[in-house]
Formats: structure tokens, sequence, C-alpha cells
């Protein structure tokens, strides 16, 4: 009996063995298909503001029409190695529906040994707008220094446990502003003397994330005592003004959550009047993250 299962056994491994020995000539090893991983990188934002026009009816209600005010492209470039080299807006102001002045801004930059923004620029051909500075303690954003149409600010920052910047002093107002942020670690209010901006977020991605400085505070007026140097963890999609002025922002995402068209309303009472416009354009760089067998 053993003797037959040794025979058959081995006859097994005879059969296998012819087996392979005449696929060898024809077997290929299946190479896996590699997949890749986006990386996004803003390269232009179209903004477009609007006025607003009241138009009354005998019957006492009235329509609220958008009157183009402005447009903005913002164009980036970047190196070979996609480090910012570049931010230019050029600004378009309207009359009467139309084109009427047509202006350049180039923004400035320069970053320190860490890749901090250390001073931005804002400038039209030979005149310069506005300055600003920034110094760093303990890897943290110290101070803001702001200037223009001759005046300077200077803005220190104070911090809690989880280095949040919870309050900043301006001089030479001695103006106190106070942050606050959500248990998601998201700023959630500025507030100074009583008055505030309140703002609430959307899970879509910064499209910002990546650069040194977050345009965030560019694009959006009401936000510029935030320094640029703050990173929105993700995008705003509400803000109350401090004279209650209510904006809600509603966005349509591309597969990976990152912005592709934004429009800003304004609420009044049950109208939404259309306020900005922005249109988000992207580079996009894929890096392989399966490697092929050898």
């Amino acid at each position: 009996m053993k003797k037959r299962t040794h025979t058959l056994a081995f006859a097994f491994l005879a059969l296998c063995l012819t087996s392979c020995s005449s696929d060898d000539t024809t077997l290929e090893i299946k190479q896996p298909e590699p997949t890749y991983e986006k990386h996004y990188f803003i390269s232009q934002i179209q903004t477009a503001l609007y006025s607003k026009e009241f138009k009354h009816e005998t019957n006492g209600s009235y329509e609220v029409l958008p009157i183009l005010e402005q447009e903005d492209l913002f164009q980036l470039t970047y190196t070979e190695d996609f480090k910012l080299q570049t931010l230019r807006d050029v600004s378009t102001l309207y009359k009467d529906t139309k084109p009427n002045k047509t202006h350049t801004i180039d923004y400035n930059f320069e970053l320190d040994e860490k890749g901090r923004l250390q001073t931005m620029e804002k400038q039209t051909g030979n005149i310069l707008i506005s300055h600003l500075g920034f110094a760093y303690k303990d890897n943290l954003l110290h101070t803001n220094i702001m200037q223009e149409e001759g005046e300077t600010l200077e803005q220190t920052f104070f911090y809690n446990q989880a280095n949040q910047f919870t309050s900043a002093l301006v001089k030479p107002y001695s103006v106190k502003f106070d942050y606050t942020y959500n248990d998601k670690n998201q700023m959630i209010s500025m507030k100074t003397q009583g008055l505030a901006i309140e703002f609430g977020y959307t899970d879509g991605k910064n499209p910002f994330s990546h650069l040194p400085f977050d345009m965030t505070t560019l694009l959006l007026d009401e936000l510029s005592l935030i320094p640029l140097t703050y990173h929105f963890p993700n995008l705003i999609h509400s803000l109350v003004s401090p004279d209650q002025e209510n904006f809600t922002i509603e966005y349509t995402f591309n597969e990976d959550l990152y912005p592709i068209k934004a429009t800003m309303y304004e609420i009044l009472g049950k109208k939404k009047v259309i306020y900005k416009e922005f249109t988000y354009t992207y580079t996009i760089q894929k890096v392989e993250t399966t490697k092929p067998l050898n």
C-alpha cells in the first residue's frame, strides 16, 4: 500500500514537472498596474466682485440686481520642483457693465531659510502699494508688520499651549483681537471691542495648503487681520461680518474635493444676492505610488 502511494506521488510530481516545463516558454510575469497619487497646485484663480442695485416695484416689493464691479485674474507660476515662483493679479474695473480700467499687481515675496514667509510687497509698476513683514519666535509667528499708504501697524501674537494664536495686539492703537477655535482646530471667529467676524467650514480641501501663505485672506478682505501665514484647514462656507452682513459660499468640487467653482452670496432677508464668484484652475502632478516588480 505504501509502495503504491509512493508510486502515485512520483507520477503526480512527474506530471507537474512536465506541465511546468512545457509552460516555461510561454509563461509571462504580469506586472501590476502602477497607481498614482495626484498633487494639486493652484495655477489660476478668477474672481468677480459685484455691487448691488435695488429695483423697487410699485407693490412694495423689490429686486436686488448684482452689478459687475471688478474682475481679478490671479496667476501663479512654479519652479520645476513645484516651489511657488511668482504671483500676479490682473485686475479689471468695470463701469456701466463694461471694462473701464485694467492694471497689474505683482505680489513679490521672500522666504526665510525654513521656507517661511518673511516679506510680501504688493506693487503695480514702480508703485509700492503695501509691505508686509513677518518675524518668528520659537518657530511661531510673533509679529506681522503692515505698511500701507504711509501708515504702519504692528500686530503681535500670543499663543495657547496648543500653539494656536488666541490673541493679537495691534500697535500703535493698542487694539486687541481675540481668536477662537473649535474642537477640529479650525479658527471660527475673530473679535475686537465687542465686534466679531464668525465663519464656518465645509469638508472641502484648501487649494492653498501647499503655498507658503494662504491666499484665502487675499481673496476675502473681511479676513485681512488674520495673517497670511495662517493656513485654513478647510474651505470657509459661511461668514458673518461685524456689521451683521451675512454671507454664504457654495462650492463645486472635483473628484478629490478641491474646489473648481464657488459663489459667495450675501443674505438679505430671504434673498441670496451674488457678491463674489471664484473659478479655480490647477496644475496636477502625478506621483507613482506602486513600483512594478523586477
